[in-house]
C-alpha cells in the first residue's frame, strides 16, 4: 500500500498545482465575465436611450424634425 501511494503521490503533488492554476483561471474569467456584463448593460441603456431619442419629436422647433420633412413632402406628392 505504502509503495502504491509513494508511486501516485507525484501525481496528487500534480494535480493539486492544476487545481491552483485552473482556481486562479476561473477567477480571472469570473472578473472578465462580470465586467463584460457590465459593458453590455452600460451598452443596452446607450441603446435604449438613442431609440427613444430617434423614435421621439424633435425636441427644438429650430431644428428641422427630418421625419416631419419627408411625410410633408411625400403630402405634397399624393
Amino acid at each position: 500500500m505504502k509503495a502504491k501511494l509513494d508511486g501516485i503521490k507525484h501525481h496528487i503533488d500534480e494535480l493539486r498545482g492544476k487545481i491552483h492554476v485552473l482556481e486562479e483561471e476561473h477567477t480571472s474569467l469570473q472578473l472578465k465575465q462580470e465586467a463584460t456584463q457590465t459593458r453590455l448593460t452600460h451598452l443596452k441603456g446607450v441603446v435604449e436611450y438613442l431609440e427613444v431619442t430617434v423614435k421621439s419629436p424633435a425636441a427644438s422647433t429650430q431644428i428641422p424634425d427630418e421625419r416631419q420633412q419627408v411625410l410633408e413632402a411625400v403630402e405634397e406628392m399624393g
